[in-house]
């Protein structure tokens, strides 16, 4: 709860809405105060109460913020500050005439902040009266409204049934003058929109059907392109990879013979193993655009699903989605079949899925869109 607070008051900050930025505050110090976090709740009310005087907030919301200063300054034994506190509560409720619709409301808030006064100085006599004012206020409160309420409900009673009659009477009429007319026509119109109607569905599924064979003859064709060109691709990946391995296994026989000839030899080895170095991304690019064809939504699935899942990871997943082996991955992707181990481990860590059977069993039923 106070993780969402926190990213509204966020929010409300970068807009500069000063209302909703103190309405947020208070109900943080509500938070912290329900839990008797008393210092916390203090500080997000005093924030709240100087936001206020920027916001110009209504009466009410300054005198409620006061009203839980006061509460929390009298619990840690403020007085000097709960005094003042409700000084300025007495202050925002005081001289305002009987007949302002706002004087029952500051009369409550006033003598609930004299209750707790009150209480806490001993005065418990004029605590018990400040306390029966309220009552008094809120049962009076509650008189009107029931009354009020019984009034709205007769005569809404009294409003439904006059417009129920009015309805009845005028739907009555309208239905006779609607069957006289329907009498007439209702044979013509029925007899010309039937042949209408099943000349649109004749057309429009004809339309259908060869749209939809035309789709599928298209879609059949760019799947055959599509992994013909992912073999062609994966083929020269392991071809590239395979020069690589063999550059490495020789380097290794050169750097055992310390003969200079050799050392020579093993550096140009080396420039040679750097041309072949494989041009990942490019490579990668033309891959991810064969696969999606082949399976798309795939890498938003993923992405969607654990948004921590690094690009090694993701091609490590699409690979497996191919049902390449471990050395199959290893020559595809230029490294070796203990860095594929590693990626799947790290992978299967994220997802939360142990067994590495499982984990294929997962991929493979991730379910694409079909476009």
């Amino acid at each position: 709860c106070l993780t969402y607070y926190k990213k509204a008051l966020s929010i409300a900050k970068k807009i500069k809405h000063q209302g909703w930025i103190t309405n947020i505050l208070y109900e943080m110090g509500e938070y912290h105060l329900k839990r008797n976090e008393l210092d916390k709740a203090r500080d997000y009310f005093e924030s709240a109460y100087k936001n206020r005087i920027r916001d110009s907030a209504h009466w009410l919301v300054h005198a409620n913020i006061l009203n839980q200063l006061m509460k929390i300054d009298l619990l840690k034994g403020n007085v000097s500050l709960a005094k003042k506190e409700f000084l300025s509560i007495e202050d925002l409720c005081r001289d305002i005439d009987e007949t302002n619709f706002d004087y029952m409301n500051r009369q409550v808030l006033l003598n609930e902040a004299r209750t707790k006064m009150y209480q806490y100085e001993g005065k418990y006599k004029e605590a018990l009266d400040a306390s029966e004012i309220v009552t008094a206020i809120k049962e009076q409160e509650e008189k009107v409204d029931l009354l009020q309420k019984s009034k709205d409900i007769e005569f809404g009673i009294d409003l439904e049934k006059s417009q129920s009659e009015i309805r009845f009477i005028n739907e009555k009429k309208a239905l006779s003058d609607l069957l006289a007319t329907i009498f007439m026509v209702f044979s013509c119109i029925i007899f010309l929109l039937a042949i209408y109607i099943i000349r649109l569905i004749v057309l429009k599924r004809k339309q259908e059907k060869e749209n939809f064979e035309l789709k599928e003859q298209q879609l059949k064709h760019e799947m055959v392109q599509a992994e013909n060109e992912m073999k062609m691709l994966l083929e020269n990946l392991g071809e590239k990879n395979k020069i690589v391995e063999e550059l490495k296994e020789k380097i290794y026989v050169f750097q055992e013979n310390r003969d200079q000839v050799f050392r020579e030899n093993s550096e140009k080895l080396i420039e040679d193993l750097q041309s072949y170095t494989l041009l990942t991304d490019d490579d990668w690019i033309n891959f991810k655009k064969l696969f999606e064809k082949l399976n798309p939504g795939f890498f938003s699935h993923l992405t969607n699903a654990f948004p921590d899942l690094t690009n090694a990871e993701l091609r490590f997943s699409a690979l497996t989605k191919l049902n390449l082996s471990v050395n199959e991955m290893s020559r595809t992707l230029a490294i070796s079949p203990d860095s594929v181990r590693r990626t799947s481990q790290r992978i299967r860590k994220k997802i939360g899925i142990e067994d590495q059977d499982e984990f294929n069993k997962f991929i493979q039923n991730i379910q694409v869109v079909k476009k």
